[in-house]
């Protein structure tokens, strides 16, 4: 579904990911880990053109989108939930969900059922400004609406970052729920033991060059792994 061949990438004249060559298969969880730093948001920001690719390129169903602009991206099927400024605080919950879908031209009703039924904490705050929500709530706030303009790729950029256990477990469930309806996800995610349990593959990402590739079940089983890019245990 999606693939980049030997990207380099950056912001200007600073060039932050060299080389990197990474796939992800239609029905996937695919996990991007690495420390702070690493290049892990870049490489989610040059899938949707808001990084300048230097050199390499990034296919989508079989058609470059180098050069697209992130609402052209995200008229391809590509959907995005990024670690910042993932709402607008001064918007209610229901009008966050409806710019959401704004590259639609038909009815964002059922769909908005879809996600208040997929996220009943969101539901429950509809009318509320989404600056009013725990962290929690705007987490799922924020995939709720990357999922309004029915992606068929979802990129989530570390989205259970500063999440209490319960919360987090709580979204990474969500996240498997949203696989199962057919949707590939490109997650990008700091807590690397809970991602590795519901991937199928990650890579591993340092100084803006992959350096391993496996899959879920393998890198949770590699003590190697675990010292050289985690540290002595994994979180």
């Amino acid at each position: 579904m999606l693939s980049l061949e030997a990207v380099n990438s950056g912001y200007g004249r600073m060039q932050i990911l060299e080389d990197v060559t990474l796939r992800v298969d239609q029905g996937e969880i695919v996990s991007i880990l690495g420390p702070n730093g690493a290049g892990k948001t870049t490489l989610l920001n040059t899938i949707y053109g808001i990084a300048q690719i230097l050199k390499g390129r990034v296919n989508f169903e079989g058609s470059t989108i180098n050069g697209l602009r992130p609402e052209q991206v995200a008229r391809r099927g590509i959907g995005y939930a990024p670690q910042l400024s993932s709402v607008f605080p001064s918007l209610t919950v229901r009008e966050n969900l409806e710019l959401g879908g704004y590259i639609r031209k038909d009815s964002l009703e059922e769909d908005m059922n879809e996600m208040y039924r997929l996220f009943p904490e969101v539901e429950r705050r509809k009318d509320n400004l989404a600056k009013t929500l725990s962290g929690g709530e705007r987490q799922m706030l924020a995939v709720a609406r990357a999922l309004m303009a029915r992606p068929r790729l979802l990129l989530l950029d570390e989205p259970t970052a500063g999440l209490s256990p319960k919360a987090l477990s709580t979204l990474l469930k969500k996240v498997v729920e949203i696989k199962s309806k057919d949707i590939t996800i490109l997650l990008v995610e700091q807590n690397a033991r809970r991602a590795l349990e519901i991937s199928n593959r990650a890579y591993v990402l340092v100084g803006g060059r992959i350096v391993t590739e496996a899959s879920g079940e393998e890198m949770l089983s590699d003590e190697k792994l675990e010292e050289l890019y985690f540290g002595k245990h994994m979180a």
